[in-house]
């Protein structure tokens, strides 16, 4: 609050007035105001301001009135530099005419208060395949005022399934920071695709010696013969079985085919004994299992062995991978001396058609019997004192609570055909089954001693 104040002074001012020829005189005073009150400044906006550092400032001003001059010019000292974090101080003076003068001031404080911007290269989600490594792509980091700065990664992607997540952090001098995060899907291992059927014609060789054309496919394929069937391509490979569309008279049974890799002196990966099928013109399907991995692309050859006459006559021959089933199993042990009363433990052994251990599923159930004394569901046999003859037979089976099963067909649009010549009427059915039906039985033998 300014005060106003004022100062009169009284002039005495003498005046002679004559008139006539004679004196006389009076006596007056005059005031005289002098101006000793300031201006008055009024600022515009905020006596304390903030200003983001890097932005523009822009100085929002001031007016100065007079109580004698009016409106009057007001002019501001002092700078505020945006680039630089800190506290600044503008003056504003105004100065009426008779000299009094006033002034006011404005804190503009200068600081960083914007935090950086964090951009992942590449997507913020990613999912990997199992067994898939990780490859970090990074991420970039730019401030207002301090331009790139460095990224700090934290977290890690392992090999093992799961959802993984990746922090990218940046921080500017002023101590702002910004975080992005990235997730990385690790999925679970899945099983490979199966590989598809290769289908191959039998009189689609490229070479061969001894045979000729025969019906549907070639005959006359007698000791010694050969088929060579070139650039067979198995993909990735994962083919595990063969299957001969073939015939033979049932006396003539019993010749081998075998299955070379490369050269008629090349790898042997099958080899298939000929089953009779009720005569040379009654095709039947026979598989045998491939013992070598195939890959890539191969020359095939067919090459048969028999001490005399035919072998088979052949439609086709498909290479195909087939799921492992149970096939077998056996009992073990197979003999056992025990006496009365006393018990015995018995496991089974289960086989696939490939002759590996085949592992019995949840579903899949071992049914035991025996013909004397008692034995339980985990093979667990007891001897009964009672027992009239010195012979215990144990059988074993397998029993599933599988009550479906998935089929899968793969038309002839899916498969591989090689050679020229499209098969019309064949389709091949791939069974996949968690498990099988009871049947698959064996016998095992317990000696009893006589008391």
């Amino acid at each position: 609050m300014y005060r106003l104040q004022a100062t009169v002074t009284f002039i005495l001012i003498s005046s002679l007035v004559a008139c006539g020829g004679g004196g006389g005189g009076s006596a007056f005073q005059t005031p005289v105001v002098t101006d000793t009150t300031p201006p008055t400044i009024t600022l515009s906006g905020d006596a304390e301001m903030r200003v983001e550092q890097g932005t523009e400032f822009t100085d929002p001003g001031a007016s100065a009135n007079d109580d004698t001059d009016g409106q009057i010019t007001v002019s501001v000292s002092g700078i505020v530099d945006t680039a630089t974090a800190g506290v600044y101080t503008l003056t504003y003076t105004a100065t009426d005419a008779a000299g009094n003068e006033a002034s006011t001031e404005r804190v503009v404080t200068v600081s960083d208060t914007t935090a950086p911007t964090v951009t992942l290269i590449g997507s913020s989600s990613i999912t990997l395949e199992a067994n898939t490594a990780y490859t970090e792509q990074g991420a970039t980091a730019v401030d207002s005022v301090d331009g790139t700065l460095e990224v700090v990664i934290t977290g890690s992607v392992e090999s093992a399934p799961g959802t993984y997540t990746l922090s990218y952090t940046a921080t500017d001098t002023a101590g702002n920071s910004t975080q992005a995060e990235r997730t990385v899907t690790v999925l679970e291992p899945q099983p490979p695709e199966p590989a598809q059927p290769i289908i191959i014609e039998a009189e689609d060789f490229s070479s061969q010696s001894g045979t000729q054309i025969e019906g549907p496919g070639i005959g006359y394929f007698d000791n010694d013969d050969w088929l060579k069937y070139e650039a067979v391509d198995f993909g990735d490979g994962g083919h595990n079985s063969i299957t001969f569309n073939l015939a033979v008279d049932n006396s003539y049974a019993g010749g081998k085919i075998t299955v070379r890799l490369g050269s008629l002196s090349g790898t042997v990966i099958a080899e298939h004994t000929v089953e009779a099928t009720g005569g040379w013109t009654n095709y039947v399907s026979q598989s045998t299992t491939i013992n070598e991995s195939l890959a890539g692309t191969n020359d095939i050859y067919l090459q048969g062995s028999k001490s005399s006459g035919g072998i088979a006559n052949i439609d086709y021959f498909v290479f195909d991978e087939v799921e492992p089933q149970l096939s077998s199993i056996e009992v073990s042990p197979k003999n056992v001396r025990v006496e009365p009363s006393m018990s015995h433990q018995f496991s089974v052994t289960a086989l696939d058609q490939f002759g590996e251990d085949f592992e019995l599923t949840a579903n899949q159930v071992i049914n035991w019997t025996a013909t004397e004394g008692s034995i339980d569901l985990d093979g667990y046999f007891s001897a009964t004192g009672d027992i009239q003859q010195s012979a215990v037979f144990i059988d074993a089976s397998i029993s599933s609570t599988i009550k479906s099963m998935d089929e899968d067909l793969v038309g002839c649009s899916d498969m591989h055909f090689f050679g020229a010549k499209p098969l019309q009427a064949i389709r091949v059915a791939r069974t996949k089954r968690s498990g099988l039906g009871a049947g698959l039985c064996t016998m095992t033998q317990v000696t009893m001693l006589q008391s």
